[in-house]
């Protein structure tokens, strides 16, 4: 069959309309002005494989779901036009890609089209990486469209068709609530994310196509009419045994991640300035633009604090946690949130400031994550009460006060413990500056005793 006639004959044709329109609506009016998803100012708008991800998140459902009910509808074509009772001129399998190669052409452009778009209004280039989600997902229509395929050879398409595509739609749409089990979400692509700098990992991506693509190709098999019987029921054995083998592996492999695919991050772009220390920040928006402000910033807190009597080494390099989720500080090397802190308080640098400040307080133990953990709660007092006098010293003390307000909250005597290391901070501002040193120290030192248990719980 030539393919212009091919193409006119075809369902995914004479659907255009409905499946195009479905795309573009959906991409101007869900995403821009019920969601929001690509009006609010995130970093994740300046990462392409975020905004990959996020463009195509409405249609994998509406792809996979008319995928399956168009392959029905062209396996009903084919049966109603006799085809399957013709000299076997070309091989079952030739004719089924020939009538399923424009359905998947189709459904894919659902996936294909919305990228194009959201890359060209962001401004991003065709990260390839970025675009292997595009590629599992046709890789998936694939697949869809087999099995549909397989129903439309025994089920009357007015019957297959619209069930396919009701059915397959809220299959997919609705894994996304599914708290457990979680396989499904996963597998079918409704809980695609990627923060910025991150990329989806090679098992995310790999596990969509074994547990789809194993069952379209076991149904595929079942098709083989050609080979004698025994070799025939041993092909159809050994696909529908290794489908079961994938399948199971990939859903058990699924339901591991929970509610969250795993990436890989710590591939963000950077922008650098300076030399002990090499400040660097996330190289997206404008937040880079206030680079030199920032290392200004950072190297006078430092600066200040030494003279203070704080004892601190200047860092060799400074860097941003953007988009370098996992990463832990050192004595030379700090990571420090500089993207945020910029933009939480449109470019002020008091932020900046108090995330270096903060940086310098090091304690001779491991406080508690959680005032719950500790030997004795009352240890908040004095480590605070520290933290705040360096917060003075570099005065940024209204950003740890804000902070440590909002965490007090969780304490019944919030209030109490609030006042309590505002008094003591206070009273060391009448000492010498030795003397605050010392007293600094037995904060410090105080503070791990009661965390840890180890000491008496005194004033």
């Amino acid at each position: 069959m030539r393919l212009r006639t091919r193409l006119l004959s075809s369902g995914a044709l004479w659907t255009a309309p409905l499946w195009l329109g479905i795309v573009l609506f959906y991409y101007a009016w869900g995403l821009h002005t019920v969601t929001g998803t690509f009006t609010r100012p995130r970093a994740e708008l300046h990462w392409s494989a975020s905004v990959v991800l996020e463009a195509t998140d409405y249609f994998y459902a509406f792809a996979y779901a008319l995928a399956a009910a168009l392959g029905a509808w062209e396996a009903g074509r084919l049966t109603n036009d006799g085809v399957w009772n013709l000299a076997p001129s070309r091989s079952r399998y030739r004719v089924a890609a020939g009538a399923l190669t424009p359905v998947v052409v189709a459904m894919s452009l659902m996936l294909i089209v919305p990228t194009a778009c959201a890359l060209i209004e962001f401004g991003l280039a065709p990260d390839p990486r970025a675009l292997l989600p595009v590629a599992v997902g046709v890789v998936v229509i694939c697949s869809f469209a087999v099995i549909g395929f397989a129903v439309g050879l025994h089920v009357p398409r007015a019957i297959a068709a619209p069930l396919l595509a009701a059915g397959g739609w809220y299959l997919v749409a609705f894994t996304v609530t599914y708290a457990e089990p979680s396989w499904p979400g996963n597998i079918l692509t409704q809980r695609w994310y990627a923060d910025y700098g991150a990329y989806l990992s090679g098992k995310a991506l790999l596990v969509p196509v074994l547990f789809c693509g194993s069952i379209a190709g076991a149904i595929a098999v079942w098709w083989i009419r050609t080979p004698p019987p025994l070799v025939r029921h041993l092909l159809r054995s050994t696909a529908a045994a290794v489908a079961v083998l994938l399948s199971t592996l990939s859903a058990a492999t699924a339901n591991a991640w929970s509610i969250a695919p795993p990436t890989t991050g710590g591939h963000a772009p950077e922008t650098c300035i300076g030399r002990a220390p090499r400040v660097c920040m996330a190289a997206y928006a404008g937040a880079a633009d206030h680079l030199p402000q920032v290392r200004s910033g950072l190297v006078s807190t430092v600066t200040r604090l030494q003279k203070a009597g704080v004892r601190v080494t200047m860092p060799e390099k400074i860097r941003d946690t953007e988009g370098q989720p996992g990463r832990h500080s050192t004595v030379r090397e700090w990571w420090l949130p500089l993207t945020r802190q910029v933009d939480r308080n449109r470019g002020s640098m008091v932020y900046v400031r108090y995330s270096a400040a903060m940086m310098t307080v090091r304690f001779p133990c491991t406080l508690p994550s959680s005032f719950s953990e500790a030997k004795e709660p009352a240890y908040v007092v004095n480590a605070d009460a520290a933290k705040l006098w360096v917060a003075r010293k570099a005065g940024v003390d209204e950003p740890f006060l804000k902070w440590r307000r909002s965490q007090y909250q969780e304490l019944a005597n919030g209030d109490e413990v609030l006042a309590k290391v505002k008094e003591r901070a206070a009273g060391v501002q009448a000492l010498t500056s030795a003397d605050q040193i010392v007293w600094y120290d037995r904060e410090r030192a105080k503070a791990c005793r009661l965390a840890t248990g180890t000491g008496e719980s005194g004033s």
